[in-house]
């Protein structure tokens, strides 16, 4: 279904602000005192809000549905684990400090 979209997604979403989002998480994140060291992500895409997360140092972990997003994400970020799975029959078996 996502093969053709994933391509074009990216330049379709050019107008959300990702950044903002980001910032209004990170805030309360910090009022709450969380420094994540391990991060999932449940409908990663292309990773356009990843990019806002993303540190080397920590562990992160993206969910989608779609293998051809989880490409285009791959490319961005090669250092992450990605996980092509439905969110509704999700199955990790790991604890994660902070999951969006």
């Amino acid at each position: 279904m996502y093969k053709e979209f994933a391509y074009i997604y990216d330049k379709l979403t050019f107008d959300i602000d990702y950044e903002k989002y980001s910032k209004v998480i990170k805030y309360e994140l910090k009022k709450l005192n969380i420094s994540p060291r391990s991060i999932l992500e449940l409908g990663i895409g292309s990773g356009n809000m990843t990019k806002y997360f993303y540190n080397p140092s920590v562990n992160y972990t993206g969910v989608d549905l779609s293998e051809d997003m989880l490409e285009l994400c791959s490319g961005k970020f090669p250092n992450i684990s990605l996980s092509k799975q439905d969110l509704s029959n999700l199955e990790i078996d790991e604890n994660f400090d902070f999951i969006f």
